[in-house]
């Protein structure tokens, strides 16, 4: 699939992927997002000067498994292009940490922002990846 612009320059996806290899690499991508997005979040925070708040190890576990569902969901979600979808993200989490976010507030904001940002732009590398999307070179 090549994206046409003006009548003199053609795009093409950098690689060409039969649908398993598609799969792979999808798979790869989860892999990668869900290894990598609590490092990502934690050295954001330190660079800015957040400070990780002590809490219980059930919290932290909680949060943990709560931020990987987002990146999960947020991931397939790009790769579907349902992005206003994406609002059920922030809904449940609004929800679901109402009383944590009373005393926490900037540091459950700024982790969903930087977690949400991280599955957004690695799930755009993926479908650039296999073809799915195009841009400039």
């Amino acid at each position: 699939m090549d994206l046409k612009i003006f009548d003199s320059i053609t795009i093409a996806p950098i690689f060409s992927f039969s649908r398993s290899h598609q799969l792979v690499v999808i798979f790869i991508g989860i892999v990668l997002l869900l290894s990598t997005s609590g490092i990502v979040v934690i050295n954001i925070f330190k660079k800015i000067g957040i400070e990780l708040p002590d809490t219980e190890t059930q919290d932290r576990l909680y949060g943990i498994i709560f931020g990987k569902c987002e990146n999960i969901i947020i991931f397939i979600l790009i790769l579907l292009e349902g992005y206003t979808a994406l609002a059920l993200i922030f809904a449940g989490k609004a929800i679901v940490r109402s009383e944590d976010k009373e005393k926490l507030s900037v540091y459950h904001l700024a982790g969903t922002m930087i977690n949400t940002a991280y599955s957004i732009l690695l799930a755009f590398i993926i479908k650039y990846i296999i073809g799915k999307i195009t841009a400039f070179s």
